[in-house]
Protein backbone atom coordinates (compact mmCIF):
# COMPACT_ATOMS: atom_id res chain seq x y z
CA UNK A 1 0.00 0.00 0.00
CA UNK A 2 1.11 3.54 -0.98
CA UNK A 3 1.33 5.67 0.84
CA UNK A 4 1.68 3.03 3.87
CA UNK A 5 0.25 5.04 6.44
CA UNK A 6 -1.24 8.21 7.51
CA UNK A 7 1.01 11.06 9.46
CA UNK A 8 -1.40 13.16 11.82
CA UNK A 9 1.69 14.77 13.50
CA UNK A 10 2.49 16.29 9.70
CA UNK A 11 -1.04 17.10 8.33
CA UNK A 12 -1.10 19.14 12.22
CA UNK A 13 2.20 21.00 11.46
CA UNK A 14 0.76 22.42 7.84
CA UNK A 15 -2.16 22.94 9.34
CA UNK A 16 -0.68 25.51 11.75
CA UNK A 17 2.05 26.94 9.04
CA UNK A 18 2.34 30.49 9.08
CA UNK A 19 4.64 32.94 7.06
CA UNK A 20 6.93 34.73 8.77
CA UNK A 21 8.17 38.04 7.43
CA UNK A 22 11.83 38.11 5.99
CA UNK A 23 12.68 41.27 7.95
CA UNK A 24 11.86 38.32 11.54
CA UNK A 25 13.67 35.62 10.47
CA UNK A 26 17.13 35.19 12.07
CA UNK A 27 19.88 32.79 12.49
CA UNK A 28 20.31 29.70 12.43
CA UNK A 29 19.14 28.89 8.94
CA UNK A 30 19.15 25.17 7.28
CA UNK A 31 22.63 23.47 7.44
CA UNK A 32 23.89 22.40 4.25
CA UNK A 33 22.30 18.44 4.35
CA UNK A 34 19.22 20.34 5.51
CA UNK A 35 19.66 22.55 1.87
CA UNK A 36 20.37 19.88 -0.03
CA UNK A 37 16.77 18.36 1.64
CA UNK A 38 14.82 20.90 1.34
CA UNK A 39 15.67 21.20 -2.88
CA UNK A 40 14.96 17.12 -2.83
CA UNK A 41 11.54 18.08 -0.90
CA UNK A 42 10.94 21.00 -3.54
CA UNK A 43 11.50 18.59 -6.80
CA UNK A 44 8.84 15.82 -5.54
CA UNK A 45 5.72 18.02 -7.15
CA UNK A 46 3.53 17.16 -10.05
CA UNK A 47 5.54 17.65 -13.48
CA UNK A 48 3.26 17.05 -16.56
CA UNK A 49 6.00 15.18 -19.38
CA UNK A 50 8.42 15.08 -17.08
CA UNK A 51 10.01 18.24 -18.22
CA UNK A 52 11.55 19.57 -14.30
CA UNK A 53 10.22 22.99 -15.15
CA UNK A 54 12.26 24.58 -12.98
CA UNK A 55 15.69 25.01 -11.17
CA UNK A 56 16.94 26.80 -8.28
CA UNK A 57 19.64 29.19 -6.43
CA UNK A 58 21.09 29.04 -3.03
CA UNK A 59 21.43 32.40 -1.71
CA UNK A 60 23.79 31.97 1.77
CA UNK A 61 26.97 33.24 3.30
CA UNK A 62 28.91 36.42 1.07
CA UNK A 63 26.78 35.49 -2.04
CA UNK A 64 23.83 38.15 -0.40
CA UNK A 65 25.90 40.54 -0.11
CA UNK A 66 27.23 40.38 -3.75
CA UNK A 67 23.80 40.01 -4.98
CA UNK A 68 22.10 42.29 -2.39
CA UNK A 69 24.31 45.13 -3.83
CA UNK A 70 23.39 44.08 -7.27
CA UNK A 71 20.08 45.19 -6.60
CA UNK A 72 21.54 48.45 -4.73
CA UNK A 73 23.32 49.37 -8.19
CA UNK A 74 19.91 48.33 -10.44
CA UNK A 75 17.69 50.28 -8.14
CA UNK A 76 20.11 53.06 -8.41
CA UNK A 77 19.98 53.05 -12.38
CA UNK A 78 16.17 52.45 -12.38
CA UNK A 79 15.85 55.69 -9.91
CA UNK A 80 18.34 58.31 -10.52
CA UNK A 81 16.78 60.36 -7.51
CA UNK A 82 17.13 57.26 -5.16
CA UNK A 83 18.38 58.50 -1.28
CA UNK A 84 21.24 56.88 -0.17
CA UNK A 85 18.79 54.99 2.65
CA UNK A 86 16.86 53.31 -0.12
CA UNK A 87 20.11 52.08 -1.36
CA UNK A 88 21.15 50.54 1.26
CA UNK A 89 17.83 49.32 1.69
CA UNK A 90 18.08 47.29 -1.19
CA UNK A 91 21.67 46.20 -0.52
CA UNK A 92 20.23 44.50 2.44
CA UNK A 93 17.26 42.38 1.01
CA UNK A 94 18.88 39.47 0.88
CA UNK A 95 20.74 39.50 4.43
CA UNK A 96 16.87 39.49 5.75
CA UNK A 97 17.25 35.78 6.04
CA UNK A 98 20.46 32.84 6.87
CA UNK A 99 19.02 31.52 3.43
CA UNK A 100 17.46 32.61 0.38
CA UNK A 101 16.66 29.89 -2.18
CA UNK A 102 15.56 31.03 -5.53
CA UNK A 103 12.96 29.19 -7.42
CA UNK A 104 13.16 29.54 -11.19
CA UNK A 105 10.54 28.76 -13.59
CA UNK A 106 11.65 26.95 -16.95
CA UNK A 107 9.47 26.95 -18.90
CA UNK A 108 9.01 25.60 -22.91
CA UNK A 109 6.80 27.13 -24.91
CA UNK A 110 6.72 25.02 -27.88
CA UNK A 111 6.30 22.18 -25.81
CA UNK A 112 2.81 20.25 -26.12
CA UNK A 113 2.69 20.49 -22.08
CA UNK A 114 1.05 23.71 -22.39
CA UNK A 115 3.37 26.52 -20.07
CA UNK A 116 0.33 26.69 -17.72
CA UNK A 117 1.50 24.00 -15.97
CA UNK A 118 4.96 23.91 -16.44
CA UNK A 119 4.30 27.72 -14.47
CA UNK A 120 2.01 25.48 -11.59
CA UNK A 121 4.51 23.29 -11.19
CA UNK A 122 7.12 25.81 -9.93
CA UNK A 123 4.88 26.96 -7.84
CA UNK A 124 4.26 23.58 -6.74
CA UNK A 125 8.25 23.88 -5.87
CA UNK A 126 7.51 27.04 -3.98
CA UNK A 127 5.41 25.61 -2.01
CA UNK A 128 7.34 22.68 -1.10
CA UNK A 129 10.18 24.69 0.21
CA UNK A 130 7.87 26.08 2.81
CA UNK A 131 6.40 23.27 4.21
CA UNK A 132 9.57 21.27 4.10
CA UNK A 133 11.58 24.33 5.88
CA UNK A 134 8.84 24.06 8.34
CA UNK A 135 8.75 20.10 8.75
CA UNK A 136 12.81 21.09 9.85
CA UNK A 137 12.04 23.66 12.34
CA UNK A 138 12.41 26.86 10.45
CA UNK A 139 10.08 29.80 9.63
CA UNK A 140 9.88 30.79 5.58
CA UNK A 141 8.78 33.54 3.75
CA UNK A 142 7.69 32.81 0.07
CA UNK A 143 8.46 36.77 -1.65
CA UNK A 144 8.65 38.02 -5.03
CA UNK A 145 9.15 41.80 -4.74
CA UNK A 146 10.06 44.04 -7.17
CA UNK A 147 13.30 42.28 -8.05
CA UNK A 148 11.51 39.06 -9.44
CA UNK A 149 9.97 40.65 -12.35
CA UNK A 150 13.25 43.43 -13.34
CA UNK A 151 14.97 42.06 -16.21
CA UNK A 152 18.04 43.31 -15.52
CA UNK A 153 18.47 41.75 -12.43
CA UNK A 154 17.11 38.31 -14.27
CA UNK A 155 20.33 39.17 -16.89
CA UNK A 156 22.83 39.53 -13.85
CA UNK A 157 21.08 36.25 -12.53
CA UNK A 158 21.71 34.41 -15.67
CA UNK A 159 18.32 33.88 -16.40
CA UNK A 160 17.87 32.36 -20.05
CA UNK A 161 14.83 33.61 -22.28
CA UNK A 162 12.15 31.47 -21.48
CA UNK A 163 12.87 31.29 -17.29
CA UNK A 164 11.57 33.56 -14.96
CA UNK A 165 11.69 34.01 -10.83
CA UNK A 166 8.71 31.89 -9.56
CA UNK A 167 9.66 33.36 -6.16
CA UNK A 168 12.35 33.98 -3.40
CA UNK A 169 12.22 31.74 -0.25
CA UNK A 170 13.67 33.58 2.80
CA UNK A 171 14.17 30.58 5.27
CA UNK A 172 15.73 31.11 8.76
CA UNK A 173 14.48 31.11 12.60
CA UNK A 174 11.49 33.03 14.49
CA UNK A 175 11.04 33.95 18.11
CA UNK A 176 7.75 34.09 17.65
CA UNK A 177 4.63 32.66 16.00
CA UNK A 178 2.67 34.66 13.93
CA UNK A 179 -1.08 35.11 14.93
CA UNK A 180 -3.53 32.67 13.68
CA UNK A 181 -5.50 33.73 10.28
CA UNK A 182 -8.83 33.81 9.55
CA UNK A 183 -9.88 31.56 6.52
CA UNK A 184 -12.94 32.38 4.43
CA UNK A 185 -14.35 28.56 3.93
CA UNK A 186 -16.78 27.99 0.29
CA UNK A 187 -18.68 25.21 0.04
CA UNK A 188 -20.63 24.78 -3.43
CA UNK A 189 -23.45 22.20 -4.17
CA UNK A 190 -24.67 23.09 -7.44
CA UNK A 191 -25.46 26.81 -8.09
CA UNK A 192 -25.17 27.72 -4.40
CA UNK A 193 -22.14 28.75 -2.35
CA UNK A 194 -22.26 29.43 1.34
CA UNK A 195 -19.01 31.27 2.94
CA UNK A 196 -18.23 30.00 6.17
CA UNK A 197 -15.27 31.51 8.59
CA UNK A 198 -14.12 29.57 11.24
CA UNK A 199 -10.60 29.71 12.80
CA UNK A 200 -7.24 28.49 11.44
CA UNK A 201 -6.51 26.72 14.65
CA UNK A 202 -4.77 22.88 14.28
CA UNK A 203 -7.13 20.11 15.20
CA UNK A 204 -10.71 21.87 15.45
CA UNK A 205 -13.37 23.58 13.04
CA UNK A 206 -14.83 22.73 9.79
CA UNK A 207 -11.24 23.09 8.20
CA UNK A 208 -9.41 20.48 10.31
CA UNK A 209 -7.64 17.23 9.62
CA UNK A 210 -9.74 15.52 12.25
CA UNK A 211 -13.17 16.88 10.80
CA UNK A 212 -12.39 16.03 7.53
CA UNK A 213 -11.70 12.83 8.17
CA UNK A 214 -15.24 12.35 10.33
CA UNK A 215 -16.86 13.93 7.57
CA UNK A 216 -18.69 11.51 4.42
CA UNK A 217 -17.60 11.89 0.95
CA UNK A 218 -18.90 14.44 -0.81
CA UNK A 219 -20.99 13.43 -3.89
CA UNK A 220 -18.82 13.60 -7.43
CA UNK A 221 -20.90 16.67 -8.89
CA UNK A 222 -19.86 19.25 -5.56
CA UNK A 223 -17.56 21.41 -5.37
CA UNK A 224 -15.57 22.61 -2.85
CA UNK A 225 -12.59 25.30 -2.59
CA UNK A 226 -10.44 27.03 -0.18
CA UNK A 227 -9.71 30.61 -0.03
CA UNK A 228 -7.42 31.93 2.59
CA UNK A 229 -4.94 34.38 3.49
CA UNK A 230 -1.75 32.78 5.51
Amino acid sequence: MYPDCPIPEAITRILERRSVKAMDLSEPGPSQPEIEALIAAAVRVPDHGKLAPWRFITIQGDARHHLGTLLSSRWQALHPEAIQAQLNFEAARFKRAPVVIAVISRLKPDHKIPVWEQTLSAGAACQNLILTANLQGYAAQWLTEWYSYDEGVASAMALQPDERFAGFIYIGSSDEKPAAATLLLFRSAGSKVEPQRHSAGPGSGPGSWAAARARPRRRANAASGLSARL
